[in-house]
């Protein structure tokens, strides 16, 4: 797994590895990127999030989703789990993969020290931020 992992592959050929494996992988650059697991404090953190989030959204055609959601970024076909996301409007997803959300106007990812590289995730985020000029959240 480790070895096709690090391929340069289509993101079919990705979703056939990430459903495949025990464990999520994102899609950056066309490669399957293994994601690692949580502390404690960065779970008690997205706990904190969510209940957040969906304070926030009550009464609002807005939903929030958790870090098991797909989202497929359009403009990079990359795809990731961000620790949390949210959709305003109907719910919008790929084609090829009914299971990715297209349409998110909020992507949140927690980052700590053992964040290998911010970078992709924040390209991600500018990329929702210009398709979607301000949520009023």
């Amino acid at each position: 797994m480790a070895d096709a992992a690090r391929q340069r592959m289509t993101y079919a050929e990705y979703r056939a590895v990430d459903d495949a494996a025990g464990a999520k992988h994102e899609f950056v650059d066309r490669t399957a990127v293994a994601m690692t697991g949580g502390t404690l404090a960065h779970a008690r953190l997205i706990s904190n999030l969510h209940y957040v989030l969906r304070q926030a959204l009550a009464g609002r055609h807005c939903e929030a989703f958790g870090s098991e959601a797909r989202v497929l970024i359009p403009l990079f076909r990359n795809a990731r789990y961000p620790d949390a996301s949210v959709v305003c409007g109907e719910l919008q997803t790929d084609e090829e993969d009914p299971d990715a959300i297209t349409n998110p106007v909020v992507l949140v990812e927690v980052l700590s020290d053992g964040t290998e590289v911010a970078l992709p995730a924040i390209e991600a985020t500018i990329a929702v931020d210009a398709l979607y000029e301000g949520v009023g959240l």
